[in-house]
């Protein structure tokens, strides 16, 4: 049997630190792919239908991109390929009547099972908050993007209090 004995692992050319491993035994990894994003300010929509939701890095109050993640056209760009896992609660206010679901998709393909969703069947008009997780398999530079959908309403808001979340998983 050997031992290793190692506190700190770098990448091949040395220049960058990949894992870390203190005096108990945690192991951390300081460029995990990994965000918390919501959008900079109430969305009101107009239509029934699906509706994507504009998220962007709205402060640095607990929200972020790590890992070279990036955020383009309102979705969130996955830097390298991987196992991700997903979540997002989204707020809606003003909902009439119908339903409203959540979808989670890559690169915006609604089909099947490729996408994840969550129904919410005849909402209260305020304070209805929508959640959705799932893990996706993707390649680098694949996007995930949330859309929101309306049965009957064409007129509310997507809240501020949005929050869409994710980490690389392996």
């Amino acid at each position: 049997m050997s031992t290793l004995y190692v506190d700190n692992i770098y990448s091949k050319t040395g220049t960058s630190q990949a894992l870390s491993i203190d005096s108990s035994g945690r192991v951390t990894m300081p460029v995990v792919p990994a965000w918390r994003v919501s959008i900079s300010a109430n969305q009101s929509v107009s239509s029934t239908g699906f509706t994507q939701v504009q998220l962007d890095l709205t402060s640095t109050e607990n929200c972020f991109l790590n890992g070279g993640v990036t955020i383009s056209s309102y979705e969130v760009v996955a830097p390298v390929t991987g196992i991700y896992a997903i979540h997002s609660y989204v707020r809606l206010d003003g909902v009439g009547t119908g339903y409203v679901q959540l979808s989670i998709m890559v690169n915006g393909i609604k089909t099947d099972v490729s996408d994840s969703y969550s129904i919410e069947g005849s909402p209260p008009s305020n304070y209805v908050t929508i959640n959705a997780s799932d893990v996706f398999s993707v390649n680098a530079n694949d996007t995930f993007r949330l859309e929101v959908y309306t049965s009957n309403d064409t007129s509310y808001t997507i809240n501020s209090n949005t929050v869409f979340s994710g980490h690389l998983v392996g």
